[in-house]
């Protein structure tokens, strides 16, 4: 059988293949002009170009992966960051929401061959937001991501843990500790 972390790490480095690492803030907190959330630990941030039916997209990648001689009960933390053209999407366009997180959920699900396992529709602060999790590896996983539009910027946190430890306490902290600006 395979173990589940190398695979993760695996996914992880193939999501950001074309990229360079290189540490950022001090300390723990991920601060930008529009949030701030804290990592369980010193993490990396990357960015890479994705070409898209709307032009070229810029996605910021922040992660932080325990190191094995951690205790951790979560295998990765992630945030991912994408501005898109306002005037094609923007959190105050409520009929093309529903659309947009489609799309976005639709694409998770896909990227990692997983199952959706829920969805729910929420606000976090007056943003529209998709909390998701995702069946990864026929059950040996589950991806748990909250999707958040701030005006034209989609800010996804993602957890990726071990299904015999979800949910567990690290993984809310890490979700939690989002404040928006």
């Amino acid at each position: 059988m395979i173990k589940p972390k190398p695979i993760f790490l695996f996914i992880f480095l193939t999501i950001i293949s074309n990229s360079l690492f290189s540490q950022t803030k001090a300390g723990n907190t991920y601060d930008t002009n529009e949030f701030r959330i804290q990592f369980p630990g010193k993490f990396a941030k990357t960015a890479q170009t994705i070409a898209s039916s709307l032009g070229d997209l810029v996605m910021t990648i922040v992660s932080y992966e325990p190191a094995d001689s951690v205790k951790d009960e979560n295998y990765v933390y992630m945030v991912f960051e994408t501005n898109y053209p306002d005037s094609i999407i923007n959190s105050n366009k409520v009929d093309l929401l529903d659309q947009f997180f489609r799309g976005a959920i639709e694409g998770a699900v896909k990227n990692v061959n997983g199952k959706l396992i829920s969805e729910t529709s929420g606000k976090v602060e007056k943003y529209p937001s998709r909390n998701v999790e995702i069946d990864y590896g026929n059950g040996m996983a589950i991806i748990k991501s909250q999707i958040i539009l701030r005006e034209n910027k989609l800010i996804m946190l993602q957890t990726i843990t071990d299904t015999n430890n979800y949910p567990n306490p690290s993984m809310e902290r890490f979700f939690n500790s989002l404040s928006l600006k």
